[in-house]
């Protein structure tokens, strides 16, 4: 949608606006070319907000507090210049909440998939038919 608008000249920015979210955004989204034929897809700026804030919203839910930073980065600028000063509380307040969220993370050192453990039993004469067994322990998130 980002690139489209691009070319559309409705934003001065496309795909190279994601490459610290993903690098691999602007490489499979750049050769974007408009077709005058097709005429049924119409993307705007307001449904481009709507994308971005759905995916900080995942974003979260996925622990990737870091990135949603990046995300509103290109999501503030246009509130801004709407003046939707509502919206902008809310993409402050959230920011944040996420920026509390990776303070607390990094202090625990523990993430999304939490911790997991290689248990292994060697030595016959102390374990028998387990000797040489190993086991995977997931430690709760």
């Amino acid at each position: 949608m980002a690139e489209y608008l691009k070319l559309k000249n409705v934003q001065n920015w496309g795909a190279e606006a994601f490459e610290k979210i993903s690098s691999n955004i602007p490489k499979d989204e750049k050769g974007l070319k408009l077709d005058v034929g097709v005429q049924d897809v119409q993307y705007t700026e307001y449904i481009l907000l709507e994308q971005l804030e759905s995916c900080a919203g995942i974003l979260d839910k996925a622990e990737r507090y870091e990135v949603i930073g990046e995300l509103y980065k290109l999501i503030i600028p246009i509130y801004e210049r709407k003046r939707e000063y509502e919206m902008l509380q809310k993409c402050y307040q959230t920011l944040s909440q996420n920026y509390g969220k990776v303070v607390d993370v990094n202090k625990s050192g523990k993430r999304l998939l939490g911790r997991y453990y290689r248990i292994g039993f060697y030595g016959q004469a102390y374990f028998e038919e387990e000797n040489g067994i190993e086991y995977i322990y997931k430690e709760p998130r």
